[in-house]
């Protein structure tokens, strides 16, 4: 009886070593959002920070990017990006609204960086067998370190994917604030 139990046992083992892993099972459904939007603040908010060094003279280029959650097989995907104005004059209001939550300070001093200021590509994509993509959002220190309002404001750039040519946007991490302030040495 003891071997009867031991060679089913072993018989189950066996057995399901040959199946996949339930990591590599096709399941849920896949998503399209912007890293960005929860890597310094852990989802709690869209804010992504970037300080600009006086010392360096060159431009600054910050990656925009796309990643696909789920378990779907990996295919080729394109989204539009583009700057959200509206959600940062939305911002902006609630900043100022009596008794505005704290992480809406960064907002009560905003201005939007202007188009002259920077160049980004107006999509970003993954190819075939892509988890993740990245472009580049060039800011231009010259202009922006001779406006007046800098290291006064924070100059703001409400970046937003939409028109997915596939899959879901997730639409709490389709934005990113991208928050530019002084950097203090």
């Amino acid at each position: 009886m003891k071997k009867l139990i031991l060679f089913a046992f072993i018989s189950a083992l066996l057995f399901s070593a040959c199946k996949k892993a339930a990591k590599d099972e096709e399941f849920g459904f896949a998503k399209l959002y912007m890293p960005q939007a929860t890597v310094q603040s852990a989802g709690l908010n869209n804010n992504y920070f970037v300080y600009i060094k006086n010392y360096k003279t060159a431009d600054t280029t910050i990656l925009v990017g796309l990643y696909r959650s789920g378990l779907q097989p990996l295919t080729s995907v394109n989204v539009s990006l583009s700057v959200d104005q509206d959600t940062l004059a939305k911002a902006i209001v609630q900043s100022m609204a009596p008794g505005a939550s704290s992480n809406l300070d960064v907002y009560k001093s905003a201005k939007l960086l202007p188009q002259a200021y920077y160049t980004m590509p107006n999509s970003i994509g993954l190819n075939d067998g892509q988890r993740e993509s990245y472009v580049g959002l060039v800011v231009n220190k010259t202009l922006l370190e001779a406006d007046p309002d800098y290291g006064v404001k924070s100059f703001i750039l409400p970046v937003r994917i939409s028109n997915p040519t596939k899959f879901e946007l997730n639409p709490k991490l389709s934005l990113t604030m991208f928050i530019f302030q002084k950097k203090i040495n």
